[in-house]
């Protein structure tokens, strides 16, 4: 089979999903996190800790100015870079700040996908209203860092349906005792993303 390209996706037109179903099939394309997804502040934005790191950092993103672990082989991962929300600097407050990204896709038959996602510092990922797996933690700063390090493979097949399916990645930024800031943290001390990639077989 081949893989279409991120552009072969569907926008959607408001953050809570009620834009028109999406016009094209995505059956057989893969996708991967960038502007498209919507947030409730409007569309995603690219992040990167430093213009290097991770490597292959967008030239539009905004840069933390942050040392840490982004780590995760996104190479395969068809285009995907790691998002935030809109409307922020390295110096707004980031403790424990929690992003929705929304995206709708169209399928048919009897559609399977895969999302491979990781986190600064958790993500959940929802396939039309169900929870269908979750990456990293905002209370144990090991498994936190273990999120940004590696993809986790989740497998939403059991969730989609022909037709009309809503993806959500609820991104959530872990607290300032992950840090050694003092007090409340900027995203320069206490950085927050998420990065994720799939794909849709429809037999």
């Amino acid at each position: 089979m081949v893989m279409a390209a991120c552009g072969a996706r569907t926008e959607l037109t408001s953050a809570d999903g009620s834009g028109s179903d999406a016009a094209t099939d995505a059956c057989g394309t893969s996708f991967g996190s960038d502007p498209t997804w919507t947030t409730l502040f409007g569309p995603a934005v690219h992040v990167c800790l430093s213009a290097a790191d991770p490597p292959g950092c967008p030239t539009d993103a905004i840069l933390y100015g942050a040392s840490g672990a982004w780590h995760a082989d996104i190479s395969h991962l068809d285009g995907a870079a790691w998002i935030w929300r809109p409307g922020i600097s390295a110096s707004s407050s980031a403790d424990l700040v929690t992003v929705t990204f929304t995206h709708v896709f169209s399928l048919h038959g009897i559609p399977t996908g895969t999302i491979s996602i990781a986190a600064d510092d958790f993500a959940e990922v929802d396939v039309n209203g169900a929870l269908a797996g979750t990456v990293g933690s905002i209370t144990d700063v090991a498994a936190a860092t273990a999120a940004q390090s590696s993809l986790a493979v989740i497998d939403i097949s059991s969730f989609l349906v022909a037709g009309r399916n809503t993806i959500l990645i609820i991104g959530k930024n872990g607290p300032a005792s992950f840090t050694n800031c003092s007090g409340a943290c900027t995203y320069a001390e206490n950085p927050a993303g998420v990065v994720f990639g799939g794909s849709f077989v429809c037999p």
